[in-house]
């Protein structure tokens, strides 16, 4: 099958399972080899590759490869004639879900599949057979080697190796001598800030004055920071951190599997991924590795930790509260979160989530009641209506200038149509010019679509900023009586971008409780207003 030298082509490289048969390689090392075999399959059939896509990401839903996903958006703009790629299960071993995007994506844009053995037309019957056909019998292969993977692992793991991605905190990962497989060593700095854990949370923090004192997970996190010790991926602990080493069975000697099963639950906006975690289903097993506690002392905190309420500070993950997604903390950038009223605060209040920040938290109450006078004040200062921008004229320009040139092309095609009924051009002469005034109109109405979305979006902004005021005037007018929070929040949400806050005072304990400051950034206006208290 003979290419379209002129066409606009794209190399796709993904290491994939049957890679590994190289042995040790690099993912840097086997897409090298596969760019290389590529590009000589180019330059046979005399095409040339304009973009290459490297999927560095190693995952068999679409979800999980970024790049495939840009590949998919552009082959359905039609920016792509045709796909260079190793193979073609390199596209897609994904479920049938995914198999049928792909192979969708390809037949309604026409972009060819080229491959070092074969060229895939998806329009052409025979080529759409082989290629599904393709498709289904890498999905087979994969599940076969991801069933004897499986059962690989569960195997290695009754025999107390560790298969897992990521060692524990405390551990080390080291080969096994003259056999397959890893087992976990202690990590001594890490072994130790596992003993101080579990004996903090059991018998009490050790006090100067030699008592110990009783602490929840928070302090202990706390403590541990303000000790100097570090967990691997973030600068300080947290009470979520130290809860997952307190229930990890694998510092009395155990090796654990399927304690965490994933699933794909497919969403309007494609698939998504997420852990669900089933404890009762998990296979714990006598691991080959040094425990780094008693089993005494981790079921004494087992019984400590299931005693315990299980939450402490009452986080609420929904939209609970009216402020929801709106408010961050000015010093270190982090949403500030709305904990409930309990025994140590009478009034529900906002926090910056950052135990290290110095910012201050307020009572939600007087935080919300201060925001929306803030937008009345700022409305009552801007009553005078605001007028429609005034823009330049150069999209307006541009897309006259587009349309021009599309009536021009659209004639030049017509004049060759013609010469070529008359006899003028011989076959391969008419297809050749044809073709090219053709490409040219496409690319001309693609540039013209995107000038034209850009000039509704443009008075789709310039409308809603007329609107902006006469909005905020009826978000003040209204805001009171609208009875769920959620409510409150989609109505705030429609004038408010964000809000920073700062409050670096405590409040005096009869008040005032606003001693904060305030930014707030509109929708769609460039500058601030503020609330100085």
């Amino acid at each position: 099958m003979e290419l379209n030298r002129t066409g606009r082509y794209v190399m796709y490289l993904r290491k994939s399972r049957k890679d590994d048969e190289y042995g040790a390689a690099s993912n840097e090392d086997v897409l090298a080899r596969h760019e290389q075999l590529l590009r000589d399959t180019a330059k046979r059939n005399k095409i040339i590759v304009s973009e290459i896509y490297r999927e560095v990401r190693s995952g068999d839903s679409i979800s999980a490869r970024p790049m495939m996903q840009q590949l998919l958006s552009e082959l359905a703009d039609g920016r792509w004639d045709g796909v260079l790629v190793v193979e073609i299960e390199r596209l897609a071993r994904g479920d049938t879900i995914d198999q049928g995007i792909v192979a969708r994506a390809f037949q309604d844009s026409g972009a060819m599949i080229i491959t070092p053995i074969k060229i895939y037309d998806p329009n052409d019957e025979y080529d759409e057979e082989y290629f599904e056909f393709g498709l289904f019998m890498s999905r087979r292969e994969y599940k076969t080697i991801k069933r004897r993977m499986q059962r690989g692992r569960v195997a290695a793991s009754k025999e107390g190796k560790f298969c897992g991605n990521k060692t524990p905190y405390g551990y080390k990962r080291e080969k096994l001598s003259g056999e397959s497989g890893f087992q976990l060593v202690p990590d001594p700095e890490e072994a130790e800030v596992i003993r101080k854990i579990y004996d903090w949370y059991v018998n009490g923090i050790p006090q100067p004055s030699g008592s110990r004192t009783m602490a929840g997970m928070a302090a202990i996190a706390n403590q541990l920071t303000a000790e100097g010790y570090a967990p691997r991926f973030t600068s300080v602990w947290s009470h979520n951190t130290v809860s997952d080493l307190l229930k990890n069975p694998v510092y009395i000697g155990k090796i654990t599997w399927g304690k965490n099963k994933t699933i794909d639950c497919l969403q309007e906006d494609g698939t998504l991924r997420f852990r669900d975690h089933r404890q009762s289903s998990a296979n714990v097993f006598d691991g080959r590795h040094e425990p780094l506690i008693t089993e005494d002392l981790y079921f004494a905190a087992q019984r400590r930790r299931h005693s315990s309420p299980h939450s402490h500070t009452h986080y609420v993950a929904d939209c609970s509260n009216a402020l929801t997604g709106l408010i961050r903390c000015k010093y270190c950038g982090r949403n500030l979160f709305y904990r409930k009223a309990s025994a140590r605060s009478p009034k529900d209040i906002m926090l910056c989530g950052n135990h290290e920040c110095l910012n201050i938290g307020c009572f939600y109450d007087v935080l919300e009641a201060r925001i929306i006078d803030a937008i009345r004040m700022y409305a009552d200062q801007n009553s005078k209506p605001v007028k429609k921008p005034k823009h330049d004229g150069s999209l307006q320009t541009s897309i006259n200038r587009i349309q021009k040139e599309l009536d021009a092309s659209a004639t030049q095609l017509d004049r060759i149509y013609t010469a070529y009924e008359r006899g003028v051009y011989a076959d391969d002469v008419f297809l050749e010019r044809s073709s090219s005034v053709k490409k040219k109109i496409s690319d001309l109405q693609r540039t013209l679509k995107d000038l034209q979305d850009q000039e509704a979006k443009q008075k789709q902004a310039d409308q809603e900023q007329v609107d902006m005021i006469p909005k905020m005037r009826h978000l003040v007018e209204t805001y009171w009586t609208l009875s769920t929070p959620s409510d409150r929040n989609a109505a705030l949400k429609e004038v408010i971008d964000h809000i920073e806050y700062e409050k670096h005072k405590k409040s005096p304990k009869g008040g005032p409780f606003d001693n904060f400051s305030l930014v707030i950034y509109p929708r769609l206006f460039s500058s601030p207003f503020y609330f100085n208290n």
